[in-house]
């Protein structure tokens, strides 16, 4: 199947006016480099739709729209489908339906058929639409949209905020084709469902994008406010609220502001509140700060977006890049100013501590973006901050703000076409065309020197630097799996990974000057003098008419099993009991996790006025370990649908001892 191919424009290669001897040999390197990034894209696009059921090619027995991490089921087995990873799966793919391959729709309204019917799944956090909502916050399923029921990294809660973003960019295209009942009735239910969640919860931890670490993720929590803050403005151009947008994204930005930065490191931190020992040095924020990205956005240290001084500083700062040059083997030799294959952070050991591909193209991505939004301001502000980041790629930075010339106004750069970005719809990432402020935006005065173009020739080129490391290691087919060898540069574990392939089409269509429209992160006010831990009560109902089935909203009571339980590496601990949601003594068990270790917890809703029997379970391999004590809870009444409890017990020895083995329905895999 021929896919859909955009010419690369030569946004960024005009922008290297000063010095013609040194552009005739970088724009030679990227007319090669130019061209190897059109053939992958196609390969990334097709590589993503392969792993979309129900048709893709690897994506057997996966319901409509539902996107696999990869397909492979050993070393590893992530043949399962995460809300995070279609969501910024999605992102991608939307977006290169937005600047022309119609034939993407028909994939991102199989997604929000699939998204509907996933907020509906009961599953280990809890039963989704009830007053708690606690559901959303599950990360994993099956691929054809039914439980997963293995101990895992529980809640996270980026998953919500982001498929919220991802949603909301679609409904302004609706809105921008005059389909307002689609987006309204069919899209925006879902929507309103994971803003409620998100101000309802982004106060409390769960875990990190890499699922290890239990705290406040600097990725979730940027997230978390963009959507807010675009969810408020949707709501808005609907004729519907979001009273929690607007109460709590203020907030969000506040602890955002105030909690992330380490000054002594000169670094963000990549999760706090956790008892994680790692250095915060992650792609995490990287990853983030590229998700929240607006070309209109304030270079400010607020909101982090690509070009603040507080992200180029962790970009380089001795830590993220820096942390890399000596750890990796294939990094040695490289000169202290160019780009290296990089990795999720240096303490990693997965599979040995390998780079990533969606890391490595995460630092070129975030570049791309960061010398767009100082062209678009038409100045650079270096600080003490960002001091080193610039004089890496350009020794001659000081601490100051650079001009552009005159030529960056209009007849400069700005108004070269193609165009494929930039829109101008009050809601952010619904129009794709010229920019808002096409063709009269002001003259910039002149520069007394070319240090300007210089300085983001050197910045592009140093981006572009990162591409060509991915370029070195990948196979002539095209093929992108999770990680790239740390020694030879052979690919290795997950293959064929979905992530990876939507990590490149994003970063080929910031590479090619495609930007969505602004979705207005100024417009969140001032942020607070003084951070209250702040919470909104959500509302939550099946967004049926995209295809969720129509469930019961009983009244629940929410109870949390919390067991002190000492465990073994590879062992894990469950509840079990005399209730569907707790397995009725069967093998559906419900797992727990430990973000307090040795405290095992599991939130779990149950009827109301109901006495619960139930014993907690050791798991090692197939073998399940029933402690030895009877207890009992009552869950008492209902009241305003909103009523808790907690269990405070300790493992209490060991009893009768179970084999059972638990199946992945997609495969003949079990464990």
């Amino acid at each position: 199947m021929m896919l859909f191919t955009l010419a690369i424009p030569s946004l960024f290669l005009l922008c290297a006016t000063s010095n013609a001897a040194k552009n005739t040999v970088l724009q030679s390197r990227q007319t090669s480099l130019d061209a190897w990034i059109a053939q992958e894209r196609d390969i990334a696009v097709a590589g993503v739709l392969a792993n979309i059921g129900p048709n893709g090619a690897l994506a057997q027995n996966a319901s409509r729209g539902v996107v696999i991490a990869a397909p492979g089921v050993v070393n590893p087995d992530y043949r399962y489908s995460w809300t995070r990873d279609s969501a910024l799966t999605l992102h991608a793919i939307e977006e290169e339906f937005f600047v022309g391959n119609a034939s993407l729709q028909a994939t991102v309204e199989d997604y929000i058929h699939a998204e509907a019917i996933r907020q509906t799944v009961s599953n280990a956090m809890g039963d989704t639409l009830t007053p708690w909502g606690t559901g959303l916050g599950e990360p994993k399923y099956q691929i054809n949209l039914t439980r997963f029921n293995g101990v895992w990294g529980r809640p996270q809660r980026d998953g919500p905020a982001l498929r919220a973003i991802t949603l909301m960019n679609y409904i302004g295209y609706l809105l921008s084709q005059g389909n307002y009942n689609e987006a309204k009735n069919v899209v925006w239910p879902i929507v309103a469902n994971d803003l409620s969640y998100t101000a309802q919860y982004w106060n409390l931890t769960g875990y990190d994008l890499w699922e290890e670490v239990a705290g406040s993720s600097f990725f979730t929590v940027i997230a978390q406010h963009r959507a807010l803050v675009q969810g408020q403005h949707v709501a808005s151009s609907l004729g519907e609220s979001c009273a929690g947008c607007a109460s709590q994204a203020p907030q969000i930005a506040c602890y955002i502001a105030s909690s992330f930065w380490n000054a002594t490191g000169g670094h963000i931190i990549a999760n706090i509140d956790t008892t994680s020992s790692r250095s915060g040095i992650d792609a995490n924020y990287l990853l983030g700060s590229i998700e929240i990205f607006d070309i209109d956005g304030s270079c400010d240290d607020v909101e982090y977006q690509p070009c603040s001084s507080r992200m180029l500083a962790s970009h380089k700062a001795q830590v993220y890049v820096d942390s890399f040059r000596s750890i990796y083997p294939i990094n040695s030799g490289t000169p202290a100013n160019a780009a290296v294959a990089t990795g999720r952070y240096p303490e990693d050991t997965y599979y040995g501590g390998n780079p990533w591909y969606l890391c490595t193209l995460s630092a070129a991505e975030l570049l791309y973006d960061a010398a767009a939004q100082f062209r678009r301001q038409g100045a650079i502000t270096i600080d003490q901050t960002s001091l080193a980041f610039f004089q890496q790629i350009y020794p001659n930075a000081t601490i100051g703000t650079v001009k552009a010339p005159t030529e960056y106004g209009p007849g400069g750069p700005w108004n070269h076409g193609p165009w494929g970005g930039w829109g101008d719809s009050p809601t952010g990432g619904y129009s794709w065309g010229k920019p808002s402020w096409y063709p009269g935006r002001p003259n910039v005065p002149a520069a007394s020197n070319t240090d300007f173009n210089d300085i983001l020739s050197a910045m592009t080129a140093y981006a572009d630097g990162f591409v060509q490391v991915v370029q070195k290691y990948t196979p002539a087919n095209g093929s992108l799996s999770e990680q790239y060898n740390r020694t030879t540069g052979e690919q290795l574990s997950a293959y064929d990974l979905t992530w990876s392939f939507a990590s490149f089409v994003s970063m080929a269509q910031r590479r090619s000057g495609q930007y969505p429209a602004s979705w207005l992160s100024r417009s969140s006010g001032p942020t607070p003098s003084i951070c209250q831990a702040s919470s909104a009560m959500g509302t939550y109902a099946a967004a049926t008419a995209a295809g969720a089935p129509p469930v019961s909203t009983a009244c629940t009571v929410q109870v949390t099993f919390a067991v002190n339980a000492s465990t073994t590496f590879g062992q894990n601990v469950y509840v079990s009991g005399n209730v569907s949601a707790l397995g009725n003594w069967a093998s559906g068990y419900e797992p727990m996790t430990t973000p307090n270790y040795p405290i095992w917890e599991s939130i779990t809703d149950l009827p109301p006025n109901t006495v619960i029997s139930y014993k907690y379970v050791h798991q090692n391999t197939a073998d399940y370990t029933f402690e030895v004590q009877n207890r009992t809870i009552n869950t008492g009444p209902c009241g305003d649908g909103l009523r808790q409890v907690q269990t405070n017990d300790a493992w209490s020895g060991d009893g009768t001892v179970v084999t059972e083995n638990f199946c992945n329905p997609d495969v003949v895999h079990c464990w």
